[in-house]
């Protein structure tokens, strides 16, 4: 979806209900729905933290693991030759 109309929709919803319940009603929304935007913001913001950590792990794997390539031509290099 594209912003303007989110944000659109999002207003003309918020006036509805305003227009629907009293001041009490309202704060108490106002704050749920704050609390509620937070805490996706918190875990939304783990989620990159534990995906950024997870493929930092990963790569520094791949840096420590020697290739097989490189293992396969030592030992070719080791073995004697043969002679006819």
């Amino acid at each position: 979806m594209r912003p303007l109309p989110l944000t659109l929709s999002i207003t003309l919803y918020a006036n509805a209900l305003a227009c629907q319940i009293n001041d009490d009603q309202l704060d108490l929304l106002a704050a749920i729905f704050t609390q509620l935007g937070d805490t996706l913001a918190t875990i939304s913001t783990q989620r990159s933290q534990q995906s950024s950590c997870k493929n930092d792990d990963i790569d520094d794997i791949k840096e420590e693991t020697p290739t097989t390539q490189n293992k396969d031509t030592k030992d070719n290099d080791d073995s004697p030759s043969s002679t006819t």
